[in-house]
């Protein structure tokens, strides 16, 4: 799948330090939400939030509102649930092509926001 083929408003969440298989969905969405150094006019434009691990896509939530992050003020998290079946339909398991350079160390991307 390409970027372009991405229609909704999307933050993409790298998690490959902190995901593992078999993980649980609630740590898969704790890891997932929080303590990220994002774009603060971006953020808002965002709908869903997509975590990558290995450039496939393994969590996909419907972001309700940022906040700052408990621990870390610097950095912000997002409350959501996880997104509707036609969205996990749409893009669950689904690997982006060629998104992240090698080399490029920002975990974040947007998408259409």
């Amino acid at each position: 799948m390409k970027i372009s083929d991405i229609k909704e408003k999307v933050i993409l969440l790298k998690i490959n330090k902190t995901y593992e298989e078999g993980m649980s969905g609630k740590d898969v969405f704790h890891i997932t939400r929080r303590a990220w150094r994002i774009n603060t006019k971006r953020k808002i434009k965002a709908e869903y939030a997509f975590g990558l691990f290995n450039n496939k896509i393994v969590s996909i939530y419907s972001i309700t509102s940022w906040h700052k992050d408990k621990i870390n003020p610097k950095r912000w998290e997002f409350d959501g649930e996880t997104a509707s079946d036609f969205m996990l339909d749409k893009y669950l398991n689904k690997e982006i092509k060629r998104f992240w350079k090698r080399g490029q160390s920002n975990p974040v991307r947007y998408v259409n926001c």
